[in-house]
């Protein structure tokens, strides 16, 4: 009896200290995970499955067809696309038609995220389906007028993301990660593609904005190189890719490495698709599902 009082006793600690550091164990988790905006990035790429199935669904919101009209995904984006024009005329080029086709997706229903980030999936599809056309535009289309060959000059400028349907950026609210927060301050607001510099050594930096800029809001600066060399596409076409190579990340007191910030990943290398004076539209080399619609801003 008493050596089984012995065992039980020793039984009973090591129970409480399993439940000890347990405790201890998720409240230095929550610590971890409890970043600026109460959510780190850097830990957010361990738990993005259990992330994706607890983010909020966004509604979906009905289009309204002809009667008797075959649901397809071409035929819908054409009727959202002729709800976007008055007077019926037909877009000059597919560009057009693409750049419409974002205007009305973007006021569909007020408060929208910018770039795409809580677009529906059939929105995504019918943008996928708009670029398709427009990446076989061979008037417009400098990747294909130019057998591949983008110059370095070429991309240089200020770049404004447009749409994109990116996982990772959709799941993390934004590319640095920061806009997870259901917070004001957080609500990412616009992301800049800045590429400088010369073939030889080129400047690169992303800007993204959160929040009022004049009321407080939050710039995150993410500079580094970037350079391009000749790929070929996943549908054997030659083209250009542009690798980024990001070096820090920073925002407020935050001075951090961008090695450590998974959430960059979509972007260090986009292969090129289309290309012309305003619009540039890259898919990501790993996985070409994936798209980003960029549109050069004035200088």
């Amino acid at each position: 009896a008493y050596e089984w009082s012995s065992i039980h006793l020793r039984q009973v600690k090591a129970t409480m200290v399993l439940h000890s550091y347990s405790y201890n164990r998720i409240f230095l988790l929550l610590l971890m995970t409890w970043g600026v905006y109460g959510f780190s990035p850097q830990v957010h790429h361990r738990h993005r499955v259990a992330c994706v199935t607890r983010q909020r669904q966004e509604p979906t919101q009905s289009i309204t067809l002809a009667p008797h009209s075959p649901i397809t995904t071409r035929h819908t984006s054409m009727m959202i696309l002729k709800a976007t024009d008055d007077s019926e005329e037909e877009y000059a080029t597919q560009e057009d038609r693409l750049l419409s086709l974002l205007t009305f997706l973007q006021n569909r229903q007020a408060k929208r995220k910018v770039c795409g980030l809580d677009a529906t999936e059939q929105e995504q599809n019918l943008v996928s389906q708009v670029v398709q056309d427009v990446e076989q535009d061979n008037d417009m289309n400098l990747v294909t007028r130019q057998d591949g060959k983008i110059s370095f000059e070429q991309l240089e400028g200020d770049w404004n993301l447009l749409f994109t349907n990116s996982r990772t950026m959709i799941i993390n609210k934004s590319l640095s990660g920061l806009g997870r927060s259901e917070s004001d301050m957080a609500r990412h607001t616009s992301l800049i593609q800045k590429l400088s510099g010369n073939k030889y050594l080129g400047t690169a930096e992303l800007v993204e904005q959160f929040g009022d800029k004049e009321e407080g809001g939050i710039t995150v600066s993410i500079p580094g190189e970037w350079f391009t060399q000749p790929e070929t596409s996943n549908t054997g076409k030659p083209t250009t890719s542009i690798e980024i190579v990001p070096e820090r990340v920073m925002y407020g007191p935050v001075n951090a490495k961008a090695d450590d910030w998974s959430s960059l990943g979509p972007i260090k290398r986009l292969d090129l698709i289309y290309l012309s004076r305003d619009i540039m539209i890259s898919r990501v080399n790993i996985n070409p599902d994936y798209f980003f619609i960029w549109q050069r801003l004035a200088p």
